[in-house]
């Protein structure tokens, strides 16, 4: 089924009220939208530039129960992401896959502080969709961590998590929620709030295509714009007291000849005091992540030559042949809105991870949290809703709510219950399934597929979001951009200045993407 926007931009100006609309298209907005979608409320989901352009495509794509936290005696907080780990896995299967980690460790009391930490770890999981961990030997360690430096070593540890793709999930979280009747736009950006009786009546947004702008009616609004909640919280109240504190986090990609194993590396300290991880994700490996404070929120946070440095520098700690600054095919930056202390009075802390706020408007922000969460926070956001809206309480069903079901198609199995629709595209146009670049498996189907069915909009929609391009090989996928520009181009029926003025706007982006 394809996702028309032009139809949901139309709905959203007919003036006819939603129940509740929601800012902010990321991981938990969306995960909100559709929590409200399958509870059968009238919501709008708006967000300003794409659908996990922000913080929610650039993670360090794993789901994830936490395992640092346990140093702190956090358990709860462990549990609770562990919960929402098995419950991934169940609903969207054909992303979320389980994924071994393996801890070195130096001597034998490092080996057993592991050993009785990650136990733990698999007691509060409480399910078997997990391997449980268990020691390794040096020689097991060779066979099954190829690339890996074990001269410091003298044995291991593995434990069980998950990886995922997180725009492919976050895309799927977004087309199930517009299927259960959901109303979406990208590129509809907020620019102010409306008021009766010193209560949100409404939101005004701008097309940012058309440039129209119009007011969307709501009984309630929920702030879901992660590191730019701040913005939104000005728009109601000017003299707010800032609510996230961006913290910016750089990861880099090689190719995966440097770390050939099936497995990833957790490595535990690095010299900043962060856990590391060595991950391998598609055909290459993702290495990270740092952790900087920042400012202030950047559309396009920038990953600094300092950072580079210290996850370069970690991997040569670990790795066989460490990879120097010319192996590095991408790099980039994301930014975690942690959920500020001590801030807003009226914060009402759900948990150590996230908080969600109601200020004397009515408008909802939720604050903090992570991708493993997201499902949670939504449906704690939907329940502040019912209570902010005095609407009687329906039931939250997303549990165990598919997102999509486990595919066989091979290459496109990211796509989940669309695969075998990609597939069948390919079979009657081979053409259209020849890759564009020898270094990618980018097609033109891909393109024609995300303009076609995932309201794919400009070239980094296409190619950093609808596919992971510019995140594997941001040289590759800048010198195919002109072609995937002329076939998004013929799809939108638009004309050579839209293309000139895509390039323009892509390489301009592409930087937060190449080494600095």
């Amino acid at each position: 089924m394809s996702v028309d926007r032009s139809s949901h931009i139309r709905t959203l100006k007919n003036g006819d009220p939603f129940d509740l609309l929601v800012i902010g298209g990321g991981a938990t907005g969306a995960g909100i939208a559709l929590d409200a979608a399958s509870r059968n409320y009238r919501v709008a989901l708006v967000e300003r530039e794409d659908f996990g352009s922000g913080t929610s495509s650039k993670s360090s794509k794993l789901v994830h129960g936490g395992v640092r936290y346990l140093a702190n005696a956090e358990f709860s907080l462990v549990r609770e992401a562990l919960r929402e780990r098995s419950r991934l896995r169940k609903n969207a299967p054909h992303l979320v896959k389980p994924l071994g980690f393996v801890i070195p460790a130096r001597g034998f009391y490092e080996r057993l502080k592991y050993t009785v930490g990650l136990k733990l770890y698999d007691l509060l999981a409480g399910d078997s969709l997990f391997a449980r961990s268990r020691s390794l030997k040096l020689a097991e360690l060779a066979t099954m961590m190829r690339g890996l430096n074990q001269a410091a070593f003298s044995s291991a540890v593995i434990y069980s998590d998950a990886q995922f793709d997180d725009t492919r999930l976050l895309w799927d979280i977004v087309a199930k929620a517009e299927s259960l009747g959901a109303t979406i736009a990208n590129y509809c950006e907020v620019t102010g709030l409306t008021k009766e009786h010193s209560k949100l009546s409404a939101v005004r947004v701008m097309d940012r295509e058309s440039q129209q702008h119009f007011e969307i009616s709501a009984r309630s609004v929920i702030n879901a714009t992660g590191a730019w909640s701040d913005y939104i919280g000005a728009l109601d109240n000017e003299d707010d007291d800032k609510s996230v504190v961006p913290s910016q986090g750089t990861h880099i990609v090689i190719d995966r000849h440097f770390f050939p194993s099936d497995q990833a590396l957790l490595i535990p300290r690095t010299a900043d005091g962060r856990v590391m991880f060595v991950i391998p994700w598609h055909d290459k490996v993702v290495i990270g992540t740092t952790d900087e404070k920042l400012p202030s929120g950047s559309t396009e946070p920038m990953p600094t030559s300092e950072e580079i440095d210290l996850v370069l520098s970690t991997a040569a700690d670990y790795l066989t042949t460490p990879p120097t600054r010319k192996d590095v095919t991408a790099c980039f930056a994301g930014i975690r809105p942690l959920a500020a202390v001590g801030g807003k009075s009226r914060t009402a802390k759900i948990s150590r991870e996230h908080s969600i706020e109601v200020s004397d408007s009515g408008l909802i922000t939720i604050n903090g949290g992570k991708w493993t969460t997201y499902r949670l926070m939504a449906e704690q956001c939907v329940d502040m809703f019912e209570q902010v809206s005095n609407t009687a309480h329906r039931p939250c069903v997303t549990n165990s709510l598919a997102i999509s079901s486990d595919s066989n198609a091979g290459p496109f199995c990211h796509y989940g219950d669309k695969a075998t629709e990609l597939e069948a595209m390919i079979t009657t146009d081979p053409a259209l399934g020849e890759p564009l670049t020898p270094e990618l498996t980018l097609t033109a189907a891909h393109v024609a597929w995300a303009v076609r069915h995932e309201m794919a909009r400009t070239l980094m929609d296409v190619l950093a979001r609808r596919t992971r391009s510019v995140f594997l090989n941001a040289r590759a996928t800048q010198a195919v951009a002109p072609r995937v520009a002329e076939i998004m181009c013929a799809e939108l029926g638009e004309n050579d200045n839209w293309i000139s003025e895509q390039l323009q706007v892509f390489e301009r982006q592409l930087s937060a993407y190449l080494l600095p």
